[in-house]
């Protein structure tokens, strides 16, 4: 009987717990945020519920942040968020229809962060969605092998078929890597094959979680100061995805332990 009302008493306590953290007193908790124009807080609440994989609260907090603020300057980043959430929810139509709505209303650039275009992020994530996804597999190293085989044969035509559609990410090493859609990676990546010295060699993962495909002795006069290339390969909504293009350097790779 003690050991029943023990286990009554812990269960009692984790359900107050678990209400507080991740239930309606949290949601309770950033509406009150919401109204006293608190947003960071409400945001982060609304984040931390995401990650809870609790996606309709986080949705009805971004939400209600979404139609009392309309011309928050935040407003596009939680739309980004909303759509995020949406595509986690299998729920793609929702998504497109938020992507659709950052097109129409992001300025294109921030005080900020002038360089980025969450405009340009959305139209190709809406390529994304509405693409078919052959270029998914369904294990890493069953990508990484058929990347390996496409780029030591040359095979454009399996290159191509590989490449990710839509929000396909390029640029150097250690700095924030820019957007650029598969057909111009594609013909960049066509004139760059010709150099006959670069070899690809075995798959690595170039910092925790992220692997990539490696091409030393890499050159093109497009990016000339950097001799090594990595196929990033991440997963995505479909499964595991040809995502980026890294440029790199030799030298750099004992930094990575390699």
């Amino acid at each position: 009987m003690k050991i029943i009302f023990i286990f009554l008493v812990v269960l009692l306590f984790l359900t107050i717990v678990t209400t507080n953290v991740f239930g309606q007193s949290t949601i309770d908790e950033a509406m009150a945020s919401i109204d006293k124009g608190e947003l960071d807080q409400a945001w982060e609440i609304a984040h931390h519920l995401e990650t809870e994989q609790n996606y309709p609260a986080a949705l009805s907090i971004l939400n209600a942040i979404r139609e009392k603020y309309p011309n928050d300057r935040n407003r596009v980043n939680i739309m980004v968020e909303m759509a995020a959430i949406y595509e986690k929810t299998g729920e793609l139509k929702e998504a497109m229809a938020v992507y659709q709505n950052i097109i129409k209303e992001d300025p294109t650039t921030y005080e900020d962060h002038p360089y980025y275009s969450y405009q340009n992020y959305a139209r190709l994530r809406v390529i994304y969605l509405n693409s078919q996804p052959v270029w998914v597999r369904q294990t890493r190293d069953g990508l990484l092998q058929e990347l390996s085989v496409a780029f030591s044969a040359k095979n454009l035509d399996k290159i191509k078929q590989l490449l990710k559609k839509g929000d396909f990410l390029i640029g150097p090493m250690y700095s924030e890597p820019g957007l650029a859609n598969a057909e111009d990676v594609y013909n960049y990546l066509k004139d760059s094959l010709q150099n006959p010295s670069w070899r690809v060699t075995i798959p690595m993962e170039i910092w925790e979680g992220q692997w990539a495909l490696a091409i030393e002795n890499w050159k093109d006069k497009n990016w000339p100061e950097y001799d090594l290339l990595y196929l990033a390969v991440t997963e995505g909504l479909f499964g595991w995805e040809w995502s980026g293009i890294i440029f790199s350097k030799a030298e750099w790779k004992e930094k990575l332990g390699h």
